[in-house]
């Protein structure tokens, strides 16, 4: 992957998340993503970003351990894990999980992401994805 490709993938993750953040804005509490049409549309498409996100990540993981090794305040397995659990047993995903990852972990990993993207300014990468 070249840097300016995982740059655009890193900036990717970047545009989910703010999506999210901005999906997200009237779900006060878990139960809000159940109780209503609307706010089950909102858990499946902000299901769908956090589905890209470990889709992203699980690919950078796969190409440049090394890069995510450098943040071990992210579990990485974790939203690799999600991502398999959205794509794989939708059925089994559950709200007041989706609700805790959005409000509690999200602001940490973009966090993370930005100052990841700021560090490629100091480091080559010329693998493919």
């Amino acid at each position: 992957m070249r840097k300016d490709l995982l740059k655009d993938k890193l900036l990717d993750i970047i545009d989910s998340i703010e999506i999210i953040e901005s999906r997200i804005v009237e779900i006060k509490e878990p139960d809000d993503f159940v109780s209503s049409k609307s706010g089950l549309e909102k858990l499946d498409s902000i299901s769908m970003r956090l589905q890209v996100i470990g889709e992203i990540v699980s690919r950078i993981n796969k190409h440049f351990p090394q890069l995510l090794d450098n943040y071990k305040s992210v579990v990485w397995k974790d939203i690799i894990g999600l991502r398999n659990i959205i794509s794989h047993e939708y059925s089994s995903i559950d709200h007041t999980i989706i609700y805790s990852v959005c409000k509690d972990y999200l602001p940490k990993l973009k966090e993370i992401i930005l100052i990841i993207i700021d560090s490629l300014k100091d480091k080559k990468y010329d693998h493919n994805i």
